[in-house]
């Protein structure tokens, strides 16, 4: 949409409902820890991948037993690095509750320059 920008008129963007994000550093500190002690790559990646299967279960049993909770641990993650939104709570709350759609992730917590897919904004 900004490549178009400048060159019509007017722009309209529509927006079923916004997505839940959830924020994380932009690197695996287990795998850090796995190759400074020397542990083969290929066993690294399994073991990193078992690690992020675990926690992604344990996000989705969250958000299907504690859906409130979830709700509220998802914009306590996002609202304070997402500052600059004044209007936070109206483009950014979702009218479904978490894992009912997707849930997006903000690479350290990025909302300037990336977008929650980690494409560089323009």
């Amino acid at each position: 949409m900004p490549a178009i920008a400048d060159a019509v008129s007017h722009v309209t963007i529509l927006q079923r409902s916004p997505t839940y994000y959830f924020t994380g550093e932009n690197r695996n500190l287990l795998a850090d820890h796995l190759r400074e002690l020397e542990v083969p790559e290929e066993w690294v990646h399994d073991i990193v991948r078992r690690e992020n299967l675990f926690n992604l279960h344990a996000l989705t049993q969250l958000a299907l037993e504690e859906p409130e909770f979830a709700k509220r641990r998802s914009s306590i993650w996002c609202a304070p690095r997402c500052h600059r939104v004044s209007t936070w709570e109206t483009h950014f709350t979702p009218r479904y509750m978490p894992w009912r759609q997707r849930i997006a992730f903000l690479p350290d917590g990025d909302c300037s320059s990336r977008s929650a897919t980690g494409r560089r904004r323009s």
